[in-house]
């Protein structure tokens, strides 16, 4: 069906490959924690849409793509080239769960004031369990760390 209607919101997906998709999203998440850390500075992407409510929902393969290209603000981070190397491994774990050629799969990365919203919710989520992604949007969005 997904192939069929040929569009870039619907996708088919490998679960079985959703533990690389995870890891790939934590080593890029602790990548971006040791650069804020470092720099005392938060950062932005370029050339990103959101979608969904707000600015609640990013294409995680855009996200990976925009720290692999650099189109962060990651200036002064020693580890740069390390969470351009991060993004390209995400980018790959996308692909290898990809059944289908299109679809999108999405990350939160909501505003301050959804995130303080949401935050309790997202907490008790199996990826905030799993990954570093919930401590990075605290840090970057709420100077919690």
């Amino acid at each position: 069906m997904a192939d069929k209607l040929n569009s870039s919101l619907i996708g088919a997906w490998k679960t079985a490959n959703a533990s690389q998709l995870v890891f790939a999203v934590n080593q890029l998440a602790m990548q971006l924690l040791n650069a804020m850390e470092e720099t005392s500075k938060s950062f932005a992407l370029r050339n990103q849409a959101s979608f969904g409510k707000g600015t609640n929902y990013w294409d995680l393969y855009k996200v990976a793509e925009a720290f692999y290209r650099e189109y962060s603000e990651l200036n002064g981070a020693s580890n740069r080239a390390v969470i351009k190397q991060m993004g390209k491994e995400l980018m790959d774990a996308v692909e290898a769960a990809r059944v289908t050629r299109r679809g999108t799969i999405s990350i939160t990365w909501p505003e301050k004031a959804d995130y303080q919203k949401y935050r309790k919710f997202y907490k008790a989520l199996d990826m905030s369990r799993d990954s570093k992604w919930d401590e990075m949007l605290d840090q970057r969005q709420l100077g919690i760390k």
